[in-house]
Formats: structure tokens, C-alpha cells, sequence
């Protein structure tokens, strides 16, 4: 689950980039609320 200012314009499908690591992750949106998005790494 991720913690967003708004779920509006996050495609489907998005690679996730987590810093200062720089690890990336592709991710499919499974689910959407107001402020939060679940997904599922792929």
C-alpha cells in the first residue's frame, strides 16, 4: 500500500523508484482510495 496525495493520472501499471537506494520496481495498481493505492510487484 502506498500513501498518495491523490490517486488521479497513476497508470495501471508503473515502475516505482525508491531512494537513495534507486531501486526500481514494476507495480500494478490492485486497488485505489482517496489517498492510498494498493500494489502488487511484478
Amino acid at each position: 500500500m502506498l500513501e498518495v496525495e491523490s490517486p488521479l493520472g497513476i497508470p495501471d501499471n508503473f515502475t516505482l523508484v525508491i531512494k537513495p537506494e534507486n531501486s526500481k520496481h514494476t507495480c500494478r495498481v490492485i486497488w485505489r482510495t482517496a489517498k492510498k493505492i494498493g500494489v502488487q510487484f511484478i
